[in-house]
């Protein structure tokens, strides 16, 4: 990853606080295309750097890291 790929994807995590956390028509078209935000990130995490990605991965997210929680989906795109 590059530096400004880092700050790329950084840069999505804040456009979600800023544009879809507290605005309930955005967040339910967010849960439409990327699924359920409130499932557990730590253990989102912990799950993606313990076990590989899930068989299919490539179908439905940009990278194997995108498929570990809906967050980071948002972000990777």
């Amino acid at each position: 990853r590059t530096l400004l790929g880092h700050f790329r994807h950084e840069i999505g995590h804040y456009y979600w606080d800023r544009l879809i956390r507290d605005d309930a028509e955005w967040l339910d078209r967010f849960r439409a295309m990327f699924g359920d935000e409130t499932a557990d990130y730590g253990q989102a995490l912990q799950n993606h750097y313990a076990n590989p990605p899930a068989p299919g991965w490539e179908q439905n997210h940009i990278t194997a890291y995108a498929a570990s929680h809906p967050w980071e989906d948002w972000a990777e795109t």
